[in-house]
């Protein structure tokens, strides 16, 4: 009897998961949206990029993730979403952002 109790709540679980990915994929792209996040390179940032690529895979997030790193850091290769920057090109991207959000409304 607990065996199917457990099976029942498994089950239940895996069609909310599977609703919550197809949800994510019918909504509908809010382009010129971005995430900002500060790295002050002491690492704590790196399980806030994985979960955002996680949902930025299931196509739940559709904006990109805009890292500011103190200094520029070259030797990673791009990332799908993500968005390198220093602090003093921060203005540049927003404005590039921006602009896309303006040429999708006209």
């Amino acid at each position: 009897m607990a065996a199917l109790i457990v099976l029942a709540v498994l089950a239940a679980f895996g069609v909310l998961c599977a609703l919550w990915v197809v949800l994510g994929l019918l909504l509908p792209r809010q382009p010129g949206m971005a995430a900002v996040l500060l790295c002050h390179g002491d690492g704590e940032e790196e399980p806030l990029i994985r979960r955002y690529l996680w949902l930025y895979d299931l196509g739940l997030f559709r904006y990109p993730l805009i890292l500011v790193e103190s200094e520029k850091n070259e030797a990673g290769q791009p990332v799908r979403g993500i968005i390198r920057c220093t602090p003093e090109e921060l203005l540049d991207k927003l404005e590039q952002e921006r602009k896309q959000l303006d040429g999708t409304r006209a």
